[in-house]
């Protein structure tokens, strides 16, 4: 770092507890990073070591600091404010500032919201996925988390249009087979009341017209394969086979 510690160290104390605006100032371009803190010396002195070592979440800010060197730069005070007023006075900074903006997301409550990946981002993010499995805890605290929660017709409607006309690959149609067969359990008593007494809870077993409807419009004309009706047949024929060996 070709600045002099010993002058980081005066700048990072004059602004050391001041709670406010501050804004990383590239000289050569105008360009600025503009950032709140509730302790602004602690904040910059975060700022300069992520830079230095080329991890800074802003890529701009990163690339002209390891191309220009820390001398380029001001470290300038905008405003002091209270706590509470930080994120609506550092927006207002960004919405005015005349040069570029550094800052990853110009929505300062929501930084990432408008902000997007480079194609190398993407890659790596999926490389990094890819073959994943996510662990029964997970999935368990994911659905603990939904529970209960409301959908709105617009989203309902949102997801029926990006399934409609939707086919699986063999290969899934093969893994949810699988998946199926290894995880079915013969229905209990105790379940199966479970589940009329929710669909009663519900109105009962009722079928709208509307809906009715709408499956034999989906099912008219439609003959299944030989192919199909030999799955079938040999599906049901195991089907039966566990209910009478599950009986007492």
């Amino acid at each position: 770092m070709s600045i002099e510690r010993g002058e980081w160290v005066r700048i990072a104390k004059q602004a050391a507890r001041l709670c406010g605006i501050y804004a990383i100032v590239h000289r050569n371009s105008g360009g600025a990073y503009i950032g709140s803190s509730h302790h602004i010396g602690k904040r910059w002195t975060r700022h300069v070591a992520r830079l230095t070592a080329g991890t800074h979440h802003s890529p701009k800010l990163c690339e002209a600091w390891l191309s220009d060197g820390p001398t380029a730069f001001d470290f300038v005070v905008l405003e002091q404010c209270d706590v509470d007023q930080l994120v609506t006075r550092e927006q207002a900074w960004v919405d005015v500032w005349s040069g570029t903006v550094f800052n990853v997301g110009k929505i300062v409550a929501s930084p990432m919201r408008g902000a997007t990946h480079s194609e190398t981002t993407k890659r790596r993010l999926s490389e990094a996925l890819r073959g994943g499995t996510r662990s029964m805890e997970w999935r368990a605290r994911v659905s603990a988390a939904l529970m209960g929660h409301p959908v709105s017709e617009e989203a309902r409607a949102k997801m029926r249009e990006s399934h409609l006309g939707a086919r699986l690959s063999p290969l899934a149609i093969a893994r949810r087979s699988a998946s199926y067969r290894a995880n079915w359990r013969p229905p209990t008593a105790e379940s199966t009341a479970k589940r009329i007494a929710t669909r009663l809870a519900r109105g009962g077993f009722i079928v709208s017209p509307a809906h009715r409807e709408r499956i034999s419009q989906a099912n008219r004309g439609r003959k299944h394969t030989a192919e199909a009706r030999a799955r079938m047949s040999i599906a049901m024929t195991e089907s039966w086979s566990r209910r009478k060996d599950s009986r007492p």
